[in-house]
Order: C-alpha cells, then structure tokens, then sequence
C-alpha cells in the first residue's frame, strides 16, 4: 500500500473536500499512480496545477508515487515567470489563444474585445472543444472541472465568477494578459480581425447621426458589421481601463525592450503596492525579470540550467540556498551557479532584479 502526503495551496484549495483545504494531509494512492492521477482524484484539474514538488524536488505529472511521498501543488505562480523552470507542461504555448465553452459567451466577447483570439459557440460539445484545443493550441476556458481534467487538454482555466465582467478581470488577472492586450483589433461577433475602412465606403450602411458625428471607421470582412467610437465603444474603453490599464500606463501592452533600449530600473516607491512581475527583456541566452515580492509570500525552491543573479531594488528579500539563508537589502546582489536550487521570500514588499543565463553554465 502506498500511502502519500500532499499539501494544496493558494487557490487550488477551493477544489478540494472541506476536510482537505490548507492543510497537510495523508491519503492512500492506487498502485502505480502518478501525481497527475491522485491530484485529479483529489479534485484538482491538472490545467490548474503549474508546479509539482514532490520530496522537495520538482515533478512532472508522470511521476510514479511512492510509500511516504510528500507532494506540494502549486497553482500559477504570480510573483515569477517560471519559464525557465521544471514545469508539469512540457511547454508554454506560442501564442495566448483560447476557446471557452458553451456557458461562456460573455466573457468570449470580452477577451475578444481586448484583442484576444477566442473562438466560442453556444453548440460547442465537450469532444469538439478537446479536439480544437488540441488541434489549435489553445487555452481552454470553463466552469467544468471534469472537462479540464482531460487528457490532452494541457493548458486551461477554471473560471471560478460567475458574471461577465467578473470572469474577465478574474482572467486577465490570473493569466497577467494586460501585457499583451490590443484592444479593438477583432470582431466582438465573430473573432475576425477587424481593419479600417474609408467612410465614403460604407456611408450608405451608416444610421443618419453616425453619418453625420463619426469619421473613424472599422469593418469586419466576415460578418461586414461596422464599427465606429460611439456610447458602446467608450463604455468598453472604461471597461478596459478599469480592468487592464489605461493603454498609456504601465499595465497594458507591455512588450519584451528591444537592443539598445533604455529601460527604468528604478525602486518602485508608492507604486510598488500595485506592481506586477514583468520580464523586461528575453532572449536566446539571457533573461531579466523585474520580480515582485510581496512580504511572506515565499517563492518555492527551484533551480534553473544557467547561471542567475538576483539584486534587490528595494524592500529586503531573503534567499535560500545549499542549506542557508542570506538576507540581501536594496542595493545588494546575490550570484548563484546554474542548477543551484533556491527560493525568495520578502521580508517586507520588494522588488528584486533577476538576470537568467538560459544557455546554462
């Protein structure tokens, strides 16, 4: 008999019986049964689990439980980008896609509206959005944890809201998709890209007091619905701005600085209570994160193939590392090698500097 503990955390308790949630507790595993298998069984979809620690080490979702394994589950972390790191799916994905399933309808609008492809149709069944999931490598959206827990489904999200709106800032939030949010680029209605049209064009199919207050305009090719910055627009745009960002600020549309731009490194200050973790910039060899820590909101041990600095900018961390700890104050910089095992907390909220070598030591 085989008998393991587990350990669930932030989120991915709502999943789990009462008895289970934010605590450590023993359970007994079918034989030969993966991580995948008993977190499942536990509750938990597999698409809402990013890291498996299993004994301290990470793991993946084929990993075989043994007598006096200690498993910790961890949802999508905020406060990293775990790119690099050892996670339970084999790869990220190439481009933030989705498709949501029949209950959904207003959310699709919504992220559609911010500029993200979501194919959506009330007659979608269970097999056909696995099949297009697979098939498109996309980001399956929905309130049916059975769904998620199928096998080739390996990115998705539970929706937990249950309005509209609520679902979008929930989304938005958990996914961090006001970096790459471009409003206004898609049909609402049919997912179709959208582009600008000369009035003199479609004048005819415009209602008199369009005709005569607009002068900007955008059409879709598919539906050939017409687009234009009236009441509806402008309430959209606030929507937008309440949740992602004005497009001006520093939340929406962020992208990766390109060579030979400046980029601010500065403390935060005041703003630090409402910043996120950002990657400033990336390529084949090197990464650099801007990370924000919040105070005693550990980051878990992992360790990445390159070498790795870590600099606070402000507030105090504390690192650890090979059995210790070191304390590092604004202005400090700790050097690790590559495939040292390491975990961040913050001793008050931070901001931490995090350069990664990707090619490995």
């Amino acid at each position: 008999m085989v008998v393991a503990s587990f350990r669930f955390y932030e989120e991915l308790n709502d999943f789990l019986a009462p008895q289970h949630r934010r605590r450590e507790f023993s359970c007994t595993c079918a034989r030969a049964a993966t991580t995948k298998h008993m977190i499942e069984a536990l509750g938990v979809p597999h698409t809402e689990v990013e890291l498996v620690l299993v004994n301290g080490e990470s793991a993946d979702f084929g990993r075989i439980l043994r007598d006096g394994d200690r498993v910790s589950v961890y949802p999508k972390f905020e406060a990293l980008d775990v790119t690099p790191l050892l996670r339970v799916r084999g790869r990220p994905l190439r481009e933030t896609r989705f498709v949501a399933d029949a209950h959904l309808g207003g959310l699709a609008r919504l992220l559609r509206m911010a500029g993200f492809d979501t194919l959506y149709d009330n007659g979608f069944h269970d097999d056909e959005i696995e099949a297009i999931a697979e098939r498109e490598q996309r980001i399956v959206l929905t309130r049916d944890r059975e769904l998620l827990k199928r096998k080739t489904i390996t990115h998705g999200c539970y929706v937990r809201a249950l309005k509209a709106r609520e679902q979008f800032a929930e989304i938005v939030d958990r996914l961090d998709l006001s970096r790459s949010a471009r409003p206004f680029r898609l049909c609402l209605h049919c997912n179709a890209a959208l582009h600008p049209v000369d009035k003199a064009i479609i004048v005819d199919r415009l209602p008199p007091t369009v005709r005569e207050h607009y002068q900007r305009f955008s059409t879709c090719d598919v539906c050939r619905r017409v687009f234009w910055e009236g009441s509806h627009w402008q309430r959209m745009r606030a929507l937008l701005d309440s949740t992602v960002g004005s497009q001006g600020g520093h939340r929406m549309a962020i992208e990766h600085a390109q060579p030979g731009e400046r980029i601010d490194i500065r403390p935060l200050g005041a703003e630090l209570a409402n910043a996120r973790t950002v990657a400033l910039f990336k390529s084949t060899q090197l990464e650099v994160i801007r990370m924000v820590l919040v105070a005693g909101k550990p980051v878990p041990a992992h360790e990445v193939p390159g070498e790795i600095t870590i600099q606070c900018l402000e507030g105090r961390i504390e690192v650890t590392f090979e059995g210790r700890s070191q304390p590092l104050a604004a202005g400090e910089m700790l050097f690790l090698a590559g495939g040292v095992r390491h975990g961040l907390v913050g001793l008050e909220d931070s901001s931490v500097l995090v350069t990664i070598a990707l090619g490995g030591s």
